[in-house]
This record gives C-alpha cells, sequence and structure tokens, in this order.
C-alpha cells in the first residue's frame, strides 16, 4: 500500500469494505464503486471502458493507439510466446493462458514493472484524457468537504508488487491525491537542491534513488524535505513509490 501519512484523502479499500461504506455513508465518509459493473459516470473510470474514439498511446510501440486500457495490457500479455495487437482496436477481452510477462519495447517485463510502464501510464492518460469530468469531479467536491472518500472496483490487491489481479481504483486513489497535492515545490537549502536532484534524475532507476536517499535521511533537515515533498506533497508516481520503499518516513 501506499504510505502517505494523514494526508490521504482519497484511498482505495476492498468491495467489501467499500460496499459497506456506500450503504452505510455518513458525514466523514463516501465510497464510489469504480468498476465497470458501477452506474455510470463512475462505470466509465474503468479501464475495460470501450469507444472508437479513445486513442490511448500503446507504451513501448510508436505510433501505436488503443481504444482501451485494457486492450493495451491484454494485448500485450506474452502468450505462447506471442502478443495479440488486435485488442488495441477491439472491445477488450481477458486472455488465457499461461503468462510469460508483457512486452515492453523488445523487453519482456515482470507484473511489476509492467505495471510501472505500461499500466500506471497507460490507465493515468485515459483518466487524463478520457474520464468523464463528472464522475471526477464529484469526487474530488466530496474531498474538498472534508469527507474520507474511498474508491473500489472487483479485485482486492491494491499493491502492485503482487502479483495478483490489479485494482485499478488503488491507482485511481493515487492519481487524484497527486492532483490534489501536486503542488511546485523548491529547495530551500543546499543539502535540499542535492535532495531533489536525486528524486529529479530521470536517468537513475528507482532502486537507486532509494539506495541514495535512504543514506541521506540521518540529516533531519533533509529527512523533513523529504517527508513534505514525496509524502505528503509528491510530485510524481515515483515520489508515491520512493515514500513506500523508504517505509513512509515520519
Amino acid at each position: 500500500m501506499i504510505i502517505l501519512g494523514a494526508m490521504v484523502n482519497i484511498q482505495f479499500v476492498s468491495r467489501p469494505r467499500g460496499e459497506f461504506y456506500a450503504q452505510n455513508p455518513n458525514s466523514k465518509h463516501i465510497a464510489f464503486d469504480v468498476s465497470s459493473y458501477a452506474p455510470e459516470p463512475f462505470s466509465l473510470l474503468s479501464p475495460f471502458t470501450y469507444f472508437p474514439h479513445i486513442k490511448i498511446p500503446v507504451p513501448g510501440m510508436d505510433d501505436t493507439f488503443s481504444h482501451s486500457v485494457e486492450g493495451i495490457w491484454q494485448g500485450l500479455k506474452v502468450i505462447n510466446h506471442n502478443i495479440d495487437t488486435g485488442l488495441f482496436s477491439s472491445k477488450p477481452r481477458k486472455r488465457s493462458g499461461e503468462v510469460e510477462g508483457h512486452l515492453y519495447k523488445r523487453t519482456l517485463l515482470d507484473i511489476e514493472e509492467a505495471r510501472r510502464k505500461i499500466y500506471v501510464p497507460a490507465y493515468v492518460f485515459f483518466i487524463d484524457k478520457y474520464a468523464p469530468a463528472e464522475a471526477l469531479d464529484y469526487i474530488l467536491w466530496q474531498q474538498r468537504e472534508g469527507k474520507k472518500v474511498y474508491l473500489y472496483d472487483i479485485e482486492e490487491n491494491g499493491d502492485i508488487r503482487i502479483n495478483l489481479p490489479l485494482a485499478h481504483a488503488s491507482v485511481l486513489a493515487m492519481h487524484l491525491n497527486l492532483k490534489i497535492f501536486n503542488q511546485p515545490i523548491l529547495p530551500r537549502t543546499d543539502g535540499e537542491e542535492h535532495l531533489f536532484q536525486i528524486l529529479d534524475d530521470s536517468d537513475k532507476s528507482l532502486e537507486k534513488k532509494v539506495e541514495i536517499v535512504r543514506s541521506l535521511l540521518a540529516d533531519s533537515h533533509l529527512n523533513q524535505a523529504f517527508t513534505y515533498r514525496c509524502v505528503e506533497h509528491p510530485q510524481s508516481m515515483d515520489d508515491f513509490y520512493l515514500a513506500e520503499a523508504i517505509g513512509g518516513i515520519k
């Protein structure tokens, strides 16, 4: 689970818990089903949403687009040594067979890397460009009204590292929190500037960033700067992942 401390206002929950909150709303919390089984417009937040006018860039493939997020995810699955690009243009369906990985450019990715490089970018693009504004605005309006907002779909797993079907509601919650807390944060000291340069270095892997940043956090000022940026006001998905990997600095 992504660790955000008290700053989180929108959270992913399992379907049983989400249904409980939805059936028993009060002044402090509200829950939304964002699966394809939900009523519109919230059902249109599902990665299975398909329309011919939707054009989502397929990660790792230049000038290639899909009419749904799920079409990308299923199409790039390698089963019997093959992908199925036909799913980019057809209504999404799950493919059967033993999954060998997901194809990204010419690389076969494991489940965690595939989610980071394929699923999350495709879903975020879909949400930003094609998701119904009335659904997103209503969720964010409830948050601004001071309610604790919970999102759920049919899956139970909200951790991209676990090899179980991933709940897209967890990615949506993360992305909406980014919208809420994504404030430009400028370094105030030389130490903070050094820390932020590491965080923003696109050439360093997440694992390398974790290693370097962890070694700097003995300094209480840098620890506080890291907490403020990555835990409380994340600037990117990597900031979320760093906060999680390092353990939710307090």
